[in-house]
């Protein structure tokens, strides 16, 4: 009697798909108040929607600069896929880090309306969730950074878009190099440079002096508190903070961050707090 080894796939248990695949349920009477579409078009983004894909359309390499929440990340791709570019190949977003990556994926799968890893996906260090359907592909810029040693054109692409790029990793600045001789070779490929800050000049002039976009408005007002004495240790002085708000405020998520000398965080009724060292 043949006995038949089973394959065991060691890495299926701590693949992070299996903890994202179900869907968000709304926690904020924003979001469960107003369909998908209405969400969308809540965005600041959606009422420069035109005149975005206008300059996109007419130049190669474009430069978006816009507040955080004015919806570049989950709507660019988006829009790039209704507009047909799609119809070409795949439209590439980078993240600077996989958390992003993933969480901005499933998003944007249930604003289509798809399956996760089908139309819309995700790739990260040792797991890669897309498939031959995949339209949209969000990644971290170590894989697209990985993508080019083997494709040195990345030809499976129409469109690339660079988020997030004021945040300047190492991986970001050496797809920078790459992808200027890139759009040399390939007169076809878009190139869209995100960022959030006012450095968006200096991608500007990288690039060859490429337009500038900028994104006008935010979703949410943002207060600051700056703390009124220095503090020694700032991680104790993060977690009382987290705790602070979370004695003070509604039910919802917290999301920390540490920029330079300064930490701030931002609850889901989109209050930042800024802790100054």
């Amino acid at each position: 009697m043949d006995e038949v080894d089973d394959v065991v796939n060691y890495k299926d248990g701590s693949s992070f798909s299996k903890h994202i695949t179900q869907k968000t349920e709304a926690q904020s009477h924003f979001a469960k108040s107003k369909s998908m579409q209405e969400q969308r078009e809540y965005l600041p983004v959606y009422s420069v929607r035109e005149q975005l894909l206008d300059i996109v359309r007419e130049n190669q390499v474009t430069v978006i600069v816009g507040e955080t929440g004015s919806g570049k990340t989950t709507q660019l791709t988006q829009y790039l896929h209704e507009a047909g570019y799609s119809d070409f190949g795949m439209i590439g977003c980078t993240q600077p880090r996989r958390v992003a990556a993933m969480s901005v994926a499933k998003r944007v799968s249930e604003e289509m309306g798809v399956k996760l890893g089908q139309q819309v996906g995700y790739a990260i260090r040792f797991e890669d969730l897309t498939s031959e359907t995949t339209v949209i592909k969000y990644m971290t810029d170590g894989v697209l950074l990985r993508e080019s040693l083997r494709e040195p054109d990345l030809d499976e692409y129409s469109a690339l878009i660079m988020d997030e790029a004021h945040e300047r990793s190492l991986h970001t600045d050496v797809l920078f190099g790459i992808l200027k001789k890139i759009i040399l070779r390939r007169r076809d490929l878009k190139l869209i440079v995100t960022s959030a800050t006012l450095n968006a000049d200096r991608f500007s002039e990288f690039f060859g002096g490429v337009p500038v976009f900028r994104i006008p408005g935010r979703t949410f007002p943002v207060e600051k508190y700056y703390s009124k004495s220095p503090c020694e240790d700032y991680v104790d002085a993060a977690v009382k903070q987290v705790m602070t708000i979370h004695l003070s405020f509604p039910a919802g998520d917290i999301l920390g961050k540490i920029v330079k000398n300064s930490m701030f965080f931002l609850c889901r009724n989109c209050f930042v707090i800024f802790i100054q060292f």
